[in-house]
């Protein structure tokens, strides 16, 4: 990528008119890349298949087995939570890797690691283009932490907060207070104000942190890793980055493997490319080809390859057996009913929010936060998974449910805290 470069104000607003002059000392423009995480998450499940691995869905560890005298983990006892079946799993090895669950994972068995794992909230918005005036992210300083300004397709992603977390796991939510948080630290340092009317939808995740002690603010707690041995057949990790996540790998599995009666061969991650990649600049190459082959508008084709890469010809394969599959699967939004079906069939998916909200983005990029098109993804879905119409309905009444709570925090009243003395700060581009 390009280098870095330092602009001054006046180039900064040529690149990001909506800055405020009077809050602009000057910037710095680099160049990065993005992901969508989600899709990413599956991408690494299904290559960890490929090469061997069983991925089990909606399961969770509920205790550790311990070999007759107590002093050696030995397995897992696994609840599939779709049947409520119990299965102990054995193991040579066990790693613990659960993130903001880990603490718990620990205490259900006694363990004693050598850290505490805190969870911090964060909280970002997703506002329509038009509400922000710029060709590039920002970046800009807070009082706490950063502000990010990223583009998304034909949305921003505005965020993030950084606050700590007691509630329940599963589904962190948004408050009207994070609402009101961001859009204010925004509304600083742009010179047209955002409002929650520019806001299409929210959404919270929480980072697991190593605590260094109780009482650390968890803008202070290191974004570092930590790899343990409390016991014998037990490893276990928690901290770290997305985009430290194959050395994190590395680390945990080096101590797993270690002491057992056969070698491990030295990781090979750093070689190893995901499904999709090999083979992605000739599929990118041919998209027109693709298009008229399939008798697809070339710009679905695209939007494929940008989330499928060299597997996009797995969707295509699907269109070509059901024509249906090719439309879209909601006006408007380019996600096309094919990945739907891709996601039952190839991506484990088993319930409607699975795709709309970890899938297809819909429960954030969609001002409805996706509603408008469960009955498609139910109906879809329960062609392929055997669901007769008491079943869809539920899927579609489930998932409604799950977008309210997920937008709650949108509905409360809007009231932002009263702005600072302006004063003059570097804002990077």
């Amino acid at each position: 990528v390009p280098h870095h470069r330092h602009l001054s104000a006046r180039g900064a607003l040529r690149r990001a008119p909506a800055l405020r002059p009077d809050r602009l000392a000057g910037a710095m423009v680099y160049y990065d890349a993005q992901v969508d995480d989600a899709r990413h998450t599956v991408t690494v499940a299904r290559t960890a298949a490929a090469h061997g691995a069983i991925v089990v869905t909606r399961a969770c560890a509920t205790s550790l087995l311990r070999s007759p005298d107590g002093s050696a983990v030995i397995g897992a006892r696994v609840l599939d939570k779709e049947t409520d079946r119990s299965v102990d799993i054995l193991a040579d090895r066990v790693v613990v890797c659960a993130g903001v669950w880990t603490d718990l994972v620990h205490s259900l068995d006694g363990v004693r690691a050598a850290y505490e794992v805190r969870m911090s909230k964060g909280v970002h918005l997703v506002m329509r283009k038009s509400a922000i005036d710029a060709d590039a992210g920002m970046i800009v300083r807070t009082e706490k932490s950063v502000l990010f300004f990223i583009p998304w397709g034909e949305r921003w992603i505005v965020g993030t907060t950084d606050t700590e977390w007691s509630g329940e796991r599963d589904e962190p939510t948004a408050t009207g207070e994070d609402v009101d948080y961001i859009l204010a630290a925004a509304n600083r340092i742009l010179a047209t104000p955002l409002t929650r009317a520019d806001v299409i939808g929210v959404y919270a995740g929480l980072r697991p942190l190593v605590a260094a002690a109780a009482e650390t603010p968890t803008t202070k707690l290191s974004r570092e890793h930590v790899v343990d041995v409390p016991l014998p057949g037990l490893a276990t990790i928690a901290g770290g980055k997305f985009t430290t996540y194959r050395l994190m790998a590395r680390d945990v599995v080096d101590a797993a493997v270690e002491g057992l009666p056969r070698p491990a061969p030295p990781s090979v991650t750093d070689q190893l490319p995901l499904l999709g990649a090999d083979g992605f600049p000739a599929v990118r190459a041919a998209a027109r080809r693709l298009a008229e082959d399939y008798g697809l508008p070339l710009a679905a084709v695209q939007h494929l390859i940008s989330r499928y890469g060299s597997l996009t010809c797995e969707l295509l394969d699907l269109i070509g057996a059901s024509r249906s599959l090719g439309m879209p699967l909601l006006d408007g939004y380019p996600y096309l009913r094919a990945e739907v079906a891709y996601a039952v069939t190839h991506e484990g998916a088993l319930h409607v929010d699975d795709v709309l909200a970890r899938r297809i983005r819909l429960l954030i990029e969609s001002p409805d936060a996706g509603t408008a098109a469960a009955p498609e993804v139910a109906a879809i879905m329960g062609g392929l998974l055997g669901w007769g119409r008491r079943r869809r309905a539920l899927e579609i009444r489930r998932y409604a449910d799950f977008a309210a709570a997920n937008s709650e925090a949108l509905q409360s009243p809007e009231i932002l805290p009263e702005e600072a003395t302006p004063t003059p700060v570097p804002v990077p581009a």
